[in-house]
C-alpha cells in the first residue's frame, strides 16, 4: 500500500482542480491525535475509529521497527483524542493496509486489502470474536488482471448491509488510476460487481447511513482533502452519487501532504470524522475534525477529580473535564499570589544585550516582541489577579549560569510584597527548571506549587553541537534565535564561536542532556562516561518535591541524540567534538524542542501541544489553572498566540542613534534597541537611522527565512553638527525563502565601499589607516590593476585578524569585478590548498602534543574550513568568487 500512496502523492502534481466546498469540517486544535504505542509499533498508516458504548476504539494499520510491513492493532481511547495500542491483531509477513470493522449482528469482521506482490493488492475478511482472536483469512473479492481498471488489484473494503443485502463499496487500482466500485451479495459471498457503478478518483470510502440517504465520506487520490456524496435509498447497481464537495482539505503542518481514510462516529448531533494525514515532517498522523462548533451550553463544565470521569458525549475534546492534578478549590478571595517564570528570551535589556553592560536584574523586563505569554497574563488578570500585587513576573537574564540564576529568584523573591505566605510558581521552559532548582536548593517552606511547563529537566539534545563545537543549525525556536543574537551582536574577529558562546551563553552546559543520547557504533555511550558533562543537572537529579507538577507537550518527533564517529582532524586541532562527530540523529516524542522524557517529572499531565503551544493555547492554560486549583469558566480564557521566526526580519541597534522601517506603507518603530518584523514578506525594507548624538554606529540586520536565515552588520557614523537633523538611510531587500548573505544596497557597490570604510574607522582606526587608503582607490583603479589591489588589501585584512573586513571586502569584489580566470587553474588552486591545510592540520597537533600554545591560530584554520566550505558550493557561473576566495585562502595559510 506503500507504493499506492507514493503514487498519489506523484499524480497529484498532474491534477488542476477547484475545490467546492459543501461545508467545512472544524479540525480539532489539538490534532495530530497523540497514540501510545507498544509492541514494538512506533507509526501508522490508517485507521477505522468506531464507538464501542463510551469507549473509542480503533483498527488500525500500524509498523514495527525495523521491518517496513503494516500490521493489524487495536487502539483504544476513553476520551476520543488520546488513544493507546492494547493488542497486537495480526502480524503477517506481508504488508496489511486500509482495515475497516465490519459488524454483522453477532459477527465481527475485519476488512483489509494485503500487497501480493510488487504493486499488486487483494482484500480479505477475517472474523473475530469479542477478544479480536481471529480466524485465518479469507479472500474477499479477487481481482481481474485483465482488466486495466483493476489490473494492480483491490483495496480498502467498506461493507453495509441494507435490508438483509449486503454492500460491498471497494477500491480499485488500474491504468487510470483510482476509484471506487460497488459489488453486492445476498450472503457476503460470490460477489457481484456492478457493471456500471464507478466513483472516479475517490479512495478509501466510509458509508454512513441516514433516513433517507447513504452517505459516502471519501479521499480524493489526488491527495486535495476528504469529500462527501450522498444518494437517496434504496441502494442498487444504479443509485447515483452527488458530490456535496470538500469536507476536509489540506491546511496544517500535519496533514498539508495528503488526507486519507476518513471514519465517521456520530454523537447526537455533532459528528465527529477521524482521517489520517501525511504531515510536513513526512510521518502519518491520526487527526480530528467535527462539523459544528461546540456552544457554551453544549460543553460539559470543567471538574476537577483525580481519575478521569467518562462523558458519554465527545465535546470533552474541546473543553476538557480531566485533570491529573488533584487540588482543592480555593474562592475567588483566597488568591494564592503567583510568580510567573518566561523562557528563552522572554526577558529584554537593551543595555545589557546590546551593549555587554550590568545592569541590575530589575531592569530586565518582557521582551515587546515575545507573544506566548500574553494570553496567560490576560487570564489571570480576567481570574482578578494584578500584576505586583499577587501576579508577578520575574523576567531574568536568561545568559546567566543557573547556579546564579537560582539565586536570582531567590533575592527577587524575598523582595516580593507576599512576605511569607504561601505562593505559587508556574515556569516555562528554561524558567521551570529554574523554579525547580531553586525548589531544592533553598526548599522554602511557603511554595503551594511548582508547575513546570515543557521544561528540560534532562538538558535537551540540541545543546551537543553549541557546546562541544559552537555549531548552530537553523530552528524555529527562541533557543536558537537567542544564541544567534548574542553570536552576531558580539563577534570578535580573533574569537570563535565556541569561545564566544562560552563567554556570553553559560547557561548552555546547564542545558546539556544528562540522559545517555549518543550512540556509537549501535551502543548506547553512557553520559557518565563522556568528556563533557552537565554537573549542575547531574547535581540536582533527585528531585522528589510532591508539590512539582509537570505539563509535558508530546506532539511530535523531536531531536533525542545523535549517531557520531571519531573526531576527524580539524576537529582535534579545534578541540571540536571530543566526545565524538554527530553524523546523524534520531528522535522521540516531544514537543518539537524538548523530550517528553526531559520534562517529565512527577504529577505528569501530557499535552498534544508544542513547546511554545503549552503556554499560549487554550488548553495549556486549562490545564495550568488545574493544576494551581483555580476555577475559571471559558470566556475567562484568553488564548495568546506564538512569536514567529520564520519568517522575520530583526534590525538591532547599537548608540549612537534610532532606527524606523518601513515596508508596504506600515512603519515600524524601534522598542529597547530592536526592531522585530514577524512573518516578514519578501520586497524592499527602508531603513532610518536617525542620530542623536555623534559618533559610530551600527546596526544588526537579521534576516529569517524558510531555507536558511542572513545576518550582517551596517556600521556607519553621525556626524552633523545637530546630530538629531541627520537621518542615514538604506534600501534593505528580504527574501522570505532564501535571504541573501548580503543586502544592503546590492545595485551599488559604490555604498558597500563606504560601509566597509566606515567599519574599518570605527575599529582601531590608526592600524587601518593604510587599508583605508587602499579601499578608496578601488573606484579609481583600472580593471586590469584590481587583482593586485584586491590581493593587498586582503593581505593587510588576515595580517591583522580582521575576517569581518575580510568577509566584506569579498562582497564588494563579487559584485563590482569579474577577474579572468581559468576552471582547471582553479581546481588546480584550490586541491592544493586542501593537501597544504591538512598539511598544516597535521603539523599543529605535532606541536599541541608538545604542549605548544599555538591558540590564537586556531581562529584561521576554522576561517580557512568555512571559506573551503563556501567554494564547495558555488558552480562555473562563480568562477570570479571562486578565485577571490582562492585569493583569501592563500593568505590565510600563510598566517598559519
Amino acid at each position: 500500500m506503500k507504493k499506492i500512496i507514493r503514487y498519489l502523492l506523484i499524480i497529484t502534481c498532474f491534477f488542476v482542480t477547484k475545490n467546492i466546498f459543501a461545508f467545512e469540517y472544524i479540525k480539532f486544535p489539538g490534532n495530530p491525535l497523540p497514540i501510545t504505542y507498544d509492541f514494538g509499533y512506533q507509526s501508522l498508516l490508517q485507521a477505522h475509529i468506531y464507538k464501542d458504548g463510551n469507549i473509542y476504539r480503533g483498527i488500525l494499520t500500524a509498523k514495527k521497527a525495523p521491518t517496513d510491513r503494516y500490521s493489524l492493532v487495536l487502539i483504544e481511547s476513553i476520551d476520543g483524542f488520546s488513544f493507546k495500542l492494547i493488542k497486537e491483531i495480526i502480524a503477517s509477513d506481508k504488508d496489511i493496509s486500509n482495515p475497516r470493522l465490519f459488524i454483522d449482528g453477532a459477527e465481527t469482521k475485519i476488512l483489509y486489502a494485503q500487497r501480493e506482490s510488487v504493486d499488486f493488492y487483494k482484500i480479505y475478511s477475517i472474523n473475530c470474536n469479542d477478544e479480536f482472536i481471529c480466524d485465518p483469512p479469507q479472500l474477499l473479492l479477487d481481482p481481474n488482471i485483465n482488466n486495466l481498471n483493476e489490473n494492480h488489484g483491490h483495496f480498502a473494503p467498506f461493507i453495509r448491509r441494507i435490508n438483509g443485502h449486503y454492500f460491498l463499496f471497494y477500491g480499485s487500482w488500474g491504468n487510470n488510476g483510482f476509484s471506487t466500485y460497488l459489488a453486492h451479495s445476498d450472503h457476503f459471498g460470490d460477489w457481484q460487481k456492478c457493471p456500471n457503478f464507478v466513483l472516479t478518483g475517490l479512495d478509501g470510502a466510509f458509508i454512513d447511513i441516514d433516513a433517507t440517504n447513504i452517505n459516502i465520506y471519501a479521499h480524493q487520490s489526488n491527495s486535495t482533502g476528504i469529500q462527501k456524496l450522498a444518494a437517496t435509498l434504496p441502494l442498487t447497481c444504479d443509485s447515483i452519487f452527488n458530490n456535496l464537495g470538500y469536507i476536509v482539505t489540506k491546511s496544517t503542518t500535519y496533514d498539508q501532504r495528503h488526507i486519507i481514510f476518513p471514519s465517521i462516529i456520530n454523537n447526537g448531533d455533532q459528528q465527529l470524522l477521524y482521517y489520517t494525514g501525511l504531515g510536513s515532517d513526512n510521518i502519518w498522523h491520526l487527526n480530528l475534525a467535527f462539523n459544528s462548533e461546540i456552544s457554551p451550553t453544549s460543553a460539559p463544565s470543567p471538574t476537577y477529580t483525580p481519575t478521569p470521569t467518562i462523558i458519554p458525549t465527545l465535546p470533552i475534546i474541546i473543553t476538557p473535564t480531566i485533570t491529573l492534578f488533584p487540588t482543592a478549590t480555593p474562592s475567588p478571595v483566597d488568591r494564592i499570589p503567583i510568580v510567573l517564570l518566561p523562557g528563552f528570551l522572554a526577558s529584554w535589556n537593551k543595555e545589557a544585550l546590546l551593549h555587554n553592560q550590568i545592569v541590575p536584574r530589575s531592569a530586565w523586563k518582557i521582551a515587546t516582541f515575545v507573544k506566548e505569554y500574553e494570553g496567560l497574563i490576560k487570564t489571570y488578570e480576567n481570574l482578578g489577579y494584578q500584576i505586583n500585587k499577587d501576579l508577578f513576573i520575574f523576567a531574568y537574564d536568561w545568559r546567566k549560569p543557573l547556579s546564579q540564576l537560582i539565586n536570582d529568584l531567590n533575592n527577587y523573591i524575598q523582595q516580593l510584597s507576599i512576605n511569607n505566605q504561601q505562593f505559587n510558581i508556574v515556569g516555562h521552559s528554561l524558567g521551570g527548571l529554574i523554579a525547580r532548582i531553586y525548589d531544592q536548593e533553598f526548599n522554602p517552606n511557603n511554595i503551594e506549587k511548582i508547575i513546570t511547563v515543557g521544561s528540560p529537566h534532562k538538558g535537551v539534545a540540541a545543546m551537543y553541537k553549541l557546546v562541544e563545537a559552537g555549531e548552530l543549525e537553523k530552528s524555529d525556536n527562541s533557543l536558537w534565535l537567542s544564541a544567534k543574537l548574542l553570536l552576531n551582536l558580539n563577534r570578535k574577529n580573533l574569537e570563535s564561536d565556541k569561545q564566544l558562546l562560552y563567554r556570553l551563553f553559560p547557561i548552555l552546559i546547564d542545558l546539556f542532556p544528562t540522559y545517555d543520547f549518543l550512540k556509537s557504533q549501535g551502543e548506547l555511550i553512557n553520559v557518565n562516561d563522556m568528556n563533557i558533562k552537565n554537573l549542575t543537572l547531574l547535581k540536582y537529579a533527585n528531585s522528589n518535591s510532591s508539590n512539582i507538577q509537570s505539563i509535558v507537550g508530546e506532539r511530535g518527533n523531536t531531536l533525542k541524540g545523535f549517531t557520531v564517529m571519531p573526531q576527524n582532524m580539524l576537529d582535534k586541532v579545534l578541540g571540536n567534538y571530543p566526545d565524538g562527530r554527530p553524523i546523524s540523529e534520531y528522535h522521540d516524542i516531544g514537543d518539537y524542542t524538548v523530550l517528553s522524557e526531559s520534562a517529565s517529572l512527577q504529577n505528569v499531565r501530557k499535552l498534544n501541544l508544542s513547546h511554545g503551544e503549552l503556554i499560549y493555547k487554550t488548553f495549556g492554560i486549562k490545564e495550568i489553572l488545574n493544576g494551581l486549583g483555580i476555577v475559571f469558566h471559558d470566556d475567562q480564557i484568553v488564548e495568546g498566540s506564538g512569536t514567529v521566526i520564520t519568517p522575520s526580519i530583526i534590525f538591532l541597534i547599537k548608540s549612537p542613534g534610532k532606527i524606523e522601517v518601513e515596508y508596504d506603507n506600515r512603519v515600524f518603530k524601534e522598542s529597547d534597541g530592536i526592531i522585530y518584523i514577524p512573518n516578514a514578506g519578501s520586497g524592499e525594507y527602508k531603513l532610518k537611522v536617525i542620530g542623536i548624538y555623534n559618533g559610530y554606529y551600527e546596526v544588526v540586520i537579521g534576516q529569517v527565512g524558510q531555507n536558511n536565515d542572513s545576518w550582517n552588520t551596517i556600521y556607519g557614523e553621525i556626524n552633523s553638527l545637530i546630530p538629531s537633523l541627520q537621518t542615514d538611510s538604506y534600501k534593505i531587500y528580504f527574501d522570505s525563502i532564501n535571504p541573501f548573505k548580503y543586502f544592503v544596497d546590492k545595485s551599488d557597490p559604490g555604498k558597500l565601499i563606504n560601509e566597509l570604510v566606515l567599519y574599518l574607522k570605527s575599529y582601531n582606526y590608526k592600524k587601518n589607516t593604510q587599508i583605508i587608503k587602499n579601499i578608496g582607490k578601488i573606484h579609481k583603479t583600472n580593471v586590469k590593476d584590481h587583482k593586485h589591489l584586491f590581493y593587498a588589501i586582503n593581505k593587510e585584512l588576515v595580517k591583522i585578524g580582521d575576517f569581518t573586513g575580510l568577509e566584506k571586502l569579498e562582497n564588494i569584489y563579487s559584485k563590482m569585478i569579474v577577474f579572468e580566470n581559468n576552471a582547471k587553474n582553479l581546481e588546480k588552486d584550490i586541491n592544493r590548498i586542501k593537501s597544504e591545510f591538512l598539511k598544516e592540520q597535521s603539523k599543529f597537533l605535532k606541536l599541541k602534543d608538545k604542549n605548544t600554545n599555538f591558540d590564537e591560530k586556531l581562529i584561521y584554520f576554522e576561517i580557512i574550513d568555512e571559506k573551503i566550505k563556501i567554494y564547495e558550493t558555488l558552480d562555473n557561473n562563480q568562477n570570479s568568487y571562486k578565485e577571490i576566495l582562492i585569493g583569501s585562502l592563500k593568505n590565510l595559510l600563510n598566517r598559519i
